[in-house]
């Protein structure tokens, strides 16, 4: 047995819709010639008025129905699963799958960053002159002592090495108020730093334009 086919609204809308225009085209052509033609025109553009409105009517509600019938396709398809709460459960072991999978990522990546080494260092002044304003000028956290007297040493407990090639020292001198600047090599140092052979360091300012760092505590 055949099914009936049916007329899309939209379709019979539109050509309807076609239809009075064409029959006001007509019309209008002919009121010029014949009044009661165009009343009769007129009676029926008023009779058909609530016709196409409910053709509106019918188009919308053929839209929100067309939408239904998609949504209970899917909940049709969801419903003649054959294990429906296996469906539920794979959907969900998914994503609980994904969640872990980036959080192993992270803890991953977190645990091959190298944490940063913390050291004692100190400052030492041993030489003739009396020292102001010292401080080391580098690409690291504050690390400075002040006033610096002869044969006084300022320490740093936990400083944290920021593992670069120099830096420099940078002091004035008490008296003449000189400021004097020396650069400091750490390729010797870092190596053991990172090694953890070292866990302390000392910079020696011997002179206006002599600094070494040493390891070790003064």
């Amino acid at each position: 047995m055949t099914r009936p086919r049916f007329t899309n609204p939209l379709v019979m809308a539109s050509r309807l819709r076609t239809f009075s225009s064409s029959c006001w085209r007509v019309s209008s052509k002919t009121r010029r010639s014949s009044f009661s033609f165009f009343s009769s025109t007129n009676k029926l553009s008023a009779l058909t008025g609530p016709f196409f409105q409910l053709l509106d009517q019918l188009t919308e509600f053929y839209a929100e129905a067309e939408e239904l019938r998609t949504r209970a396709r899917r909940l049709a398809l969801f419903a003649h699963h054959p294990d429906r709460s296996g469906l539920f459960k794979q959907s969900c072991h998914k994503q609980v799958m994904r969640y872990l999978l980036a959080l192993l990522f992270l803890i991953g990546a977190l645990g091959c960053t190298p944490k940063p080494k913390t050291i004692e260092a100190s400052f030492k002044n041993s030489s003739a002159h009396n020292l102001d304003w010292v401080r080391m000028k580098w690409a690291g956290p504050n690390f400075e002592a002040g006033i610096l007297s002869i044969g006084i040493s300022k320490t740093y407990i936990d400083l944290t090495w920021p593992n670069i090639p120099t830096g420099t020292v940078t002091f004035v001198d008490e008296g003449t108020r000189q400021r004097y600047n020396i650069t400091l090599s750490f390729a010797d140092i870092n190596p053991k730093i990172q090694a953890g052979q070292c866990r302390a360091i000392t910079i020696l300012i011997s002179d206006y334009d002599k600094a070494v760092v040493v390891a070790g505590s003064p």
